[in-house]
């Protein structure tokens, strides 16, 4: 006997009668643990053939299979807050998780990861079909360390001095590098005036 799958196969007569007779067959048995990949795939599928010699000769029987489908282990979890607000800066907050083991096959090292939770911990981390467990982990509300500006906003923009332009784009009676209107924006409309003296333009000779 030999199969794909299964390496130790015994039978329970390594003897057969000719057809039709008494004692022209046999039971054979194995064993095959189901392996993680088996899961990953959904089903395991293993090939038998039998063997034997007359007349000295060997004689194989045609190939058969069996597919066995394998579920995955389902796991389910549900989360919920266990602690009544109202909340604010530096309250801790409860959380309490069910997981439940709705698959076929018994789960062990069962634990939870939560993002905001450093620490979750378990009644139990081994469940059987059907069983549950409750977890439990905490959270502190922090503040939150720099407040949102809106799109094109810098915190801590400040006038930096005159703006310098290019000496084609100056106009008249102005100096070398700086635009006629310099100061910040903040500065405009305070008291109806600028902080910055205006500067008058030299008369040109005329042409």
């Amino acid at each position: 006997m030999h199969d794909d799958h299964v390496t130790d196969i015994t039978c329970e007569s390594t003897t057969l009668a000719p057809a039709e007779e008494t004692g022209d067959s046999t039971t054979c048995t194995g064993t095959y643990t189901i392996t993680a990949a088996d899961g990953t795939a959904g089903s395991v599928t293993n090939t038998a053939t039998a063997t034997g010699t007359a007349n000295g000769g060997t004689v194989t029987s045609p190939e058969t299979y069996q597919t066995v489908p394998v579920g995955q282990p389902p796991l389910t979890l549900h989360k919920k807050g266990a602690s009544s607000g109202p909340f604010r800066v530096g309250s801790r907050v409860r959380y309490e998780y069910t997981v439940t083991n709705t698959g076929s096959t018994p789960l062990h090292d069962v634990h939870v990861a939560d993002h905001r939770v450093a620490t979750v911990t378990c009644d139990g981390t081994t469940l059987a079909p059907g069983a549950s467990t409750t977890c439990q982990g905490t959270y502190q509300i922090t503040r939150a360390r720099h407040r949102p500006l809106p799109a094109g906003r810098h915190p801590w923009r400040r006038w930096q001095g005159p703006r310098q332009v290019p000496d084609h784009q100056r106009g008249p009676g102005r100096r070398r590098g700086q635009a006629g209107r310099s100061h910040p924006r903040w500065w405009r409309g305070v008291g109806g005036r600028s902080p910055v003296p205006a500067r008058r333009a030299a008369p040109r000779a005329p042409r």
